[in-house]
This record gives C-alpha cells, structure tokens and sequence, in this order.
C-alpha cells in the first residue's frame, strides 16, 4: 500500500516525531524536495508523481526517490509524440542515477496504448489502474488505484488491499 500526499499532508507528517519505517508514500510534483528527504530520513519509502510531458525537471532528489510515477492522465492526442519521448527520457535518466529506482505510468487505456504503440514499454516498470479497470499489458506489473472512500478507515484501505491480484494499492490519503 502507497499513500499519496498533498504538500500540505507531507509537511504535516514530516512535521510529527517517530520513525515512519515501512510507509510508503507518493508525493505531488509542487512538494517541496527536502520533505521527500526528511521522511525518507525517517524510514519511508518515497516516491513522486510527475505530470506528463511537462517541460521541467522533476527535483533533484533522485537518491531520495525509490518511484516516479509519470501522470500522463492530461496527455492529449497531440501530445503523444512528446510524451513517448518524456517518458523514455526520464526513465533512462532515472536509472542512470539511482539503482532499483521503479519508473511508472498512469494513463487511461487510450493513452497508455499509444505510448506503447510509441515503445515505451521498455522503459516502464508499472503502470497504476482504476481498482476496477483493466488488466495492464502484458508483461508490466500494475499498481491498482483505490478510491478515496477506501482510505477512509482500516477496513476500506484492507479491503482495497484484497480485491486486486496481489499489486501495491495506491491510497489517497485522508487524515
């Protein structure tokens, strides 16, 4: 189970005291990079969402990092081109820089269908789905994408856990 953060619930959670060993959890692209380092210091594991194609760089905190997810849910049709390169470009870059680092995207089938047709297969570790969406493609591993009522207490965050095939499950955090 990964939990993704607001930057206000990453600053209110680096802000509380206590280890935070066996947490992970997905930060926005505004977050601040030293609070990716200040939770992984703490023992999280931290990753970062990255909207696609988007010109900038995502922070330099590669060592920080163990996922960037890629969001190419806004990615247009003309888009595509630009998105398969991004995609290919980042995830070398990543690799380059930190071991073991996982590089996933998130689309809707259309898109991600055309980044595949665009040969970014490759260059994906996971791809995150709707909880009740189809299977990914073959071959690449899937992060199912829970509902924000599933967060909302134990049991509906367990329950998110039990329905997909054994694939992390990505929370939105309610605190």
């Amino acid at each position: 189970m990964r939990w993704e953060l607001t930057s206000a619930e990453a600053g209110a959670l680096a802000a509380t005291a206590g280890r935070l060993d066996g947490w992970a959890l997905l930060m926005p692209p505004e977050a601040e990079p030293a609070l990716a380092a200040a939770l992984a210091q703490r023992g999280a594991r931290v990753g970062r969402r990255w909207p696609l194609p988007g010109g900038a760089e995502p922070p330099a905190e590669a060592g920080t990092l163990d996922v960037l997810l890629l969001d190419a849910r806004d990615v247009l049709p003309d888009g595509l081109d630009a998105a398969a390169l991004r995609v290919k470009t980042l995830a070398t870059e990543r690799r380059a820089r930190v071991r073991g680092g996982q590089v996933g995207v998130e689309a809707s089938e259309d898109v991600r269908a055309a980044l595949w047709q665009r040969g970014v297969a490759p260059y994906v570790d996971f791809v995150v789905r709707p909880a009740a969406g189809a299977a990914p493609p073959p071959g690449v591993a899937s992060w199912a994408r829970a509902t924000a009522a599933a967060s909302r207490s134990v049991a509906g965050a367990l329950g998110a856990t039990r329905r997909g095939n054994g694939e992390p499950v990505l929370l939105p955090w309610d605190a």
